[in-house]
């Protein structure tokens, strides 16, 4: 008996693997199929505008929080 004949063939298994992520319950569903199809837009326009106001805040963090240590630490 040889190695290959011992091994079950691959194309009748009975069952999926284990990790199959294609099954049939959660292919067709997608969290944007809940918001609808004219606000798609405005949304992402406003994450895009809130996602620059995030940035130039943190970046004015990163200007005003070392200005504000020196000025505290070195001109009581």
């Amino acid at each position: 008996m040889t190695l290959s004949s011992v091994r079950p063939d691959q194309r009748e298994a009975t069952s999926p693997p284990a990790n199959d992520n294609r099954s049939s319950g959660t292919a067709d569903r997608s969290i944007l199929d809940l918001l609808p199809d004219e606000d798609v837009a405005d949304i992402a326009r406003r994450a895009e505008n809130l996602g620059v106001a995030v940035v130039i805040a943190i970046a004015f963090c990163f200007i005003a929080a070392p200005v504000v240590y020196v000025g505290l630490a070195y001109f009581p």
